[in-house]
C-alpha cells in the first residue's frame, strides 16, 4: 500500500540498533515483572523460554538488585514458567522518584537481566491512578522524525527533547504513531516521563482492517510491541492505532493486547462509547463537549 500525504511516514531498512545472540539449546526469552502488592514490594514473574516443551521442568537461578541468588524448579506450560517474590528494597517508581530495579535470572548457559520498576497503573471513577492516587498527564506527541537524521535518531538529539519536555513541566509523552525506540523508553524509566505508547497505523480503512493479511500483520506487531516494552515502568498505556474508524479488528486488537498485558489500560480513540477503550481520550475537542 502506498499512499501521498501519509500522517507519518516510515523509512526502508534498519534504522535501530540491533544485535546477534547465540542462543544455547535452551534460552531465556523474557522475564514479563508486574507489581502484585505494591506496599509489599511483590512481584509476579512470567519467564518466555525457547527450546523447551510443555511439562519440561525447568531450573532457574534468579536474585533482584544486590539480593542474594535463589534457585527453584518449575514445569514449562505454552512455553512459560512462573513465580512470585518480595523485593527486599520496596522503593517504588514514580514520576518524582524514578526507582528502578533489576531481575538477574540464569538457566543452564543462558542469563537475562531485566530493568522494571514497582508501580500499578489502575482507572477508576474517570482517573488514571498511579500507585493508587491520581495522575494528571501533561505532555506533547513526538514523531521520531528529524529534517536531517530521519528516523535514525541520534542518542544527543533524543535526551535534547527529552531535556526541553521536562523544561517545559511535562510529565507525558504520547510515542506517535508506532512502537517506540527501547533507548527512549529507558531514558523515560530514568527521568519519570510517562509514554502513551502505540500500535503502528494511522487512517487504516474498513476495507484494510477487514483483510486477513492486515490484520494478522497488526496482532503479530503488537504482541512485539508489548513484548519488548513490558517491563518500561513509563508506560502508563498501549494504543492500538490511531484516527482509523473503528472495526473489528480494534475488537481483536483489544483483546490481543488485554491477553499479552492486563496489567495497563489500552486506549483507542475512535472506540469511545464502547467496551474496547479504558481511556477517555477525544481526537477534537468538539468530543469532549
Amino acid at each position: 500500500l502506498v499512499r501521498e500525504l501519509y500522517d507519518f511516514y516510515c523509512y526502508g531498512g534498519i534504522y535501530r540498533t540491533i544485535e546477534l545472540h547465540e542462543l544455547p539449546g535452551i534460552a531465556l526469552d523474557r522475564a514479563q515483572v508486574v507489581t502484585s502488592d505494591l506496599a509489599a514490594g511483590k512481584v509476579d514473574v512470567t519467564l518466555l523460554l525457547r527450546g523447551v516443551a510443555d511439562g519440561d521442568r525447568i531450573e532457574i537461578s534468579y536474585h533482584f538488585d544486590d539480593e542474594n541468588e535463589k534457585t527453584l524448579t518449575r514445569e514449562v506450560k505454552d512455553g512459560k514458567i512462573a513465580f512470585n517474590d518480595t523485593l527486599a528494597d520496596k522503593t517504588a517508581w514514580s514520576c518524582e522518584n524514578p526507582a528502578l530495579h533489576t531481575l538477574e535470572i540464569s538457566c543452564g548457559g543462558d542469563t537475562l537481566v531485566e530493568r522494571f520498576g514497582l508501580r500499578v497503573v489502575s482507572t477508576e471513577k474517570g482517573k488514571i491512578l498511579l500507585n493508587g492516587k491520581a495522575v494528571k498527564l501533561f505532555g506533547f506527541n513526538r514523531h521520531e522524525s528529524h529534517p536531517e537524521f530521519g528516523a535514525t535518531q541520534p542518542l544527543p538529539l533524543v535526551l535534547e527533547d527529552l531535556d526541553i519536555l521536562k523544561d517545559l513541566g511535562a510529565n507525558f509523552i504520547r510515542g506517535s504513531h508506532y512502537p517506540q525506540d527501547q533507548r527512549f523508553l529507558d531514558l523515560c524509566d530514568e527521568r519519570g516521563l510517562l509514554v502513551w505508547e502505540e500500535t503502528i497505523g494511522w487512517g487504516d480503512t474498513i476495507k484494510e482492517q477487514s483483510d486477513a493479511h492486515f490484520v494478522a500483520l497488526q496482532k503479530e506487531q503488537q504482541k512485539l510491541m508489548v513484548k519488548a516494552s513490558f517491563n518500561h515502568p513509563c508506560i502508563i498505556f498501549w494504543s492500538m492505532g490511531n484516527e482509523a474508524g473503528f472495526g473489528n479488528n480494534f475488537v481483536k486488537a483489544f483483546e490481543w493486547i488485554k491477553e499479552e498485558d492486563p496489567s495497563r489500560p489500552v486506549q483507542y480513540e475512535r472506540a469511545l462509547g464502547t467496551d474496547y477503550t479504558e481511556i477517555y481520550c477525544p481526537m477534537y475537542p468538539s468530543y469532549a463537549a
